[in-house]
């Protein structure tokens, strides 16, 4: 999310929830599951810098995808903006065939983005 620069404090959150229902594709493709995502976002007064947090969840039936990132930013110009921030994510596999597994990621990240 972009937000246009301006003099005075600015907060920015957010928030995607599904809708409800659910949709189903031909077999053998897996149906569409609910994604939830939030963001918040605090761009500092009269500066370049910005701190932020977002968090996602998947789930799949018995499996889930989480995911948490925080970060703080520096605006180099309109379009350039660095990062640099903390990432956990988490994976959990079940009742699949022959697949149990949970796996843990995390830790520093810095990143660079680009808008055009």
């Amino acid at each position: 999310m972009r937000l246009p620069h301006h003099a005075g404090p600015c907060l920015a959150l957010l928030l995607c929830l599904p809708l409800p229902g659910r949709a189903e594709l031909p077999a053998p493709q897996l149906g569409t599951e609910p994604r939830y995502h939030g963001q918040l976002r605090l761009d500092l007064p009269r500066s370049r810098w910005h701190a932020g947090m977002e968090a996602s969840a998947l789930n799949l039936g018995d499996s889930q995808l989480r995911d948490v990132r925080a970060h703080v930013g520096y605006r180099v110009g309109d379009r350039l903006e660095l990062r640099a921030g903390w990432r956990r994510q988490r994976v959990t596999l079940q009742g699949m065939d022959d697949v149990d597994a949970e796996q843990s990621l995390g830790g520093p990240y810095v990143g660079l983005s680009f808008a055009f």
